[in-house]
């Protein structure tokens, strides 16, 4: 059965959050008319979505949706059906919450480009969130919601069902530092080694020299178990690559060094990949085309993925720059501070340009939790980090999304701050990988 939704104004907003709704989670279609005679007469599945008396699915409209602009009103929470959620202005209805306004506040980001306290990277943070705040960042509401409006339709409608989708996992790794102490350059291995004797580290400058000299692995050389894992287990990944000029934020190891372009190779033969765009980047768009012309040049593939080195954005900056350089897929789209939903969803969703009242083509990839996230803001042990990534892999289970994690070379080191998180990593693709 076909879907007809009744609304006196048909807005770009609207249109963007059932798009989230049904094609992006439910995947089935739908159609607008502001005609309500049309409406009445039509033989299907019926929402309505006015103030009007009209037959169907009564959906009460919040102004959010069918205006224009920024309002500096943040929505309060509540709960309805063991749920959280947004916008509950209809008590007593099948649905007694606006679900377009709340999917819609969630998935643009609207409460990002309001005025927000950053953190020390000019980041919005989770804290700032009204997910963290009403304390359901941790559970992927706009899935939530579709999947209970699906059942209220099917209550009215029994002939109508949504299609059902299947759960997946996808590993993400950026690699901010391929090389604790290798393929440097000689100025950088000589800072490293002064650096080493100022501090007295002992420890480390012997490994450094080792490293150096051949007679012991880099320590962030973790690639060979990072294939091997993701093969033996199945796992699809995506892997990102900082190409940027060195700097305060972006000091990975040259962009020119064969060894650095030979290992982007070998990877790119196993895994998609995409670019990673440096620090400098959010304040000089020009240095995202050097970036991009490296890593095409060193894979020989277009560059169409992206994940913001930092997780930086700025809204709707950022965005814009990406798909301005062809970028198609956005990986950024997660906190550094606490593991969650920052988009409310565990499903591919378009960027929705608020500034330009606009849905783009560009894709947006949420990601759930950060090993960083685990380890050095939150400061869980490995245990505790397994625990609080079956717990999230089990949200999105339960409603067939995508769970995408996010990891990096150097927490498969079992040194310094990552030694014992080697099984976490494991865990989380074993657990990933689990139907």
């Amino acid at each position: 059965m076909r879907i007809l939704i009744y609304s006196d104004t048909v807005s770009h907003r609207l249109k963007y959050a059932c798009t989230v709704v049904f094609k992006c989670i439910l995947q089935v279609d739908f159609m607008f008319t502001d005609r309500q005679k049309v409406f009445t007469e039509f033989d299907g599945v019926k929402i309505n979505y006015s103030h009007h008396d009209l037959p169907g699915i009564h959906v009460k409209p919040d102004k959010l949706v069918l205006s224009r602009g920024l309002q500096e009103v943040i929505p309060g929470a509540s709960t309805w059906d063991d749920m959280p959620v947004l916008y509950h202005n209809n008590p007593g209805e099948r649905c007694p919450f606006d679900i377009f306004s709340a999917v819609f506040f969630m998935c643009s980001r609207y409460e990002e480009y309001l005025p927000f306290i950053a953190d020390s990277n000019g980041r919005f943070g989770a804290e700032q969130s009204v997910a963290y705040q009403h304390n359901f960042l941790h559970r992927p509401v706009v899935d939530i919601w579709a999947y209970r409006f699906a059942e209220i339709i099917q209550s009215v409608y029994p002939l109508w069902t949504p299609t059902k989708r299947e759960y997946k996992y996808l590993s993400t790794i950026d690699i901010d530092s391929a090389y604790a102490y290798k393929h440097k350059g000689l100025m950088r291995s000589l800072g490293g080694i002064i650096k080493d004797l100022s501090a007295a580290d002992m420890d480390n400058l012997k490994r450094r020299m080792k490293t150096i000299m051949g007679s012991m692995p880099d320590p962030f050389d973790t690639y060979d178990t990072m294939l091997e894992w993701h093969k033996e287990l199945g796992v699809e990944c995506v892997v990102f690559f900082l190409l940027a000029d060195y700097g305060m934020n972006d000091k990975n190891v040259p962009y020119s060094s064969r060894k650095y372009k030979s290992l982007i190779k070998r990877i790119g033969d196993y895994h998609l990949t995409g670019i990673h765009p440096g620090y400098m980047s959010n304040f000089e768009t020009g240095r995202i085309d050097y970036e991009i012309f490296r890593l095409n040049k060193a894979t020989l593939r277009p560059v169409t993925r992206s994940r913001q080195h930092f997780l930086m954005l700025r809204m709707p900056q950022t965005y814009r720059t990406l798909i301005s350089k062809g970028i198609t897929d956005d990986y950024t789209m997660g906190f550094a501070s606490h593991p969650g939903f920052r988009l409310g969803t565990c499903t591919t969703i378009p960027f929705y340009d608020l500034e330009y009242e606009s849905m783009t083509k560009l894709n947006l990839h949420p990601f759930a939790v950060m090993d960083a996230t685990l380890n050095l803001y939150m400061k869980l042990s490995p245990e505790q980090a397994m625990e609080q990534c079956t717990a999230l892999i089990n949200e999105v289970k339960a409603v067939d999304g995508q769970m995408i994690s996010l990891w990096h070379n150097e927490s498969l080191s079992e040194m310094w701050h990552w030694k014992g998180w080697l099984p976490v990593y494991r865990h989380v693709l074993e657990e990933g990988m689990r139907k």
